[in-house]
């Protein structure tokens, strides 16, 4: 995703990956907040949409379909990056961390 828009952690169900592909959710999610709404309203929409897609496919069934989002604006960890000499990621008091 273009690094001007904030990063968001989308964590679910196979239900909502079932029909709708990594590429979709995650452009689905960034034009909701772009529109403004809240990631509680997005995850709302992103679980309707995934039960759309059931019904659509799948007639009455329905997998359980759990969605939560997350806001990594403000997390303790920087993005990665290659440039960083060896160095895996730096906390925001410039310390170095590895992830794992």
């Amino acid at each position: 995703l273009p690094d001007s828009r904030p990063p968001v952690l989308i964590m679910a169900s196979d239900g909502l990956w079932e029909f709708i592909s990594t590429q979709e959710i995650a452009s689905m999610v960034h034009k909701f907040l772009e529109q403004g709404l809240t990631l509680q309203v997005a995850a709302e929409n992103l679980t309707r949409c995934a039960k759309s897609k059931w019904r659509t496919n799948e007639g009455h069934y329905c997998d359980d379909i759990t969605v939560v989002l997350v806001s990594l604006t403000g997390s303790v960890l920087q993005p990665l990056s290659e440039s960083a000499g060896g160095i895996a990621c730096m906390d925001r008091f410039n310390q170095d961390c590895t992830v794992t």
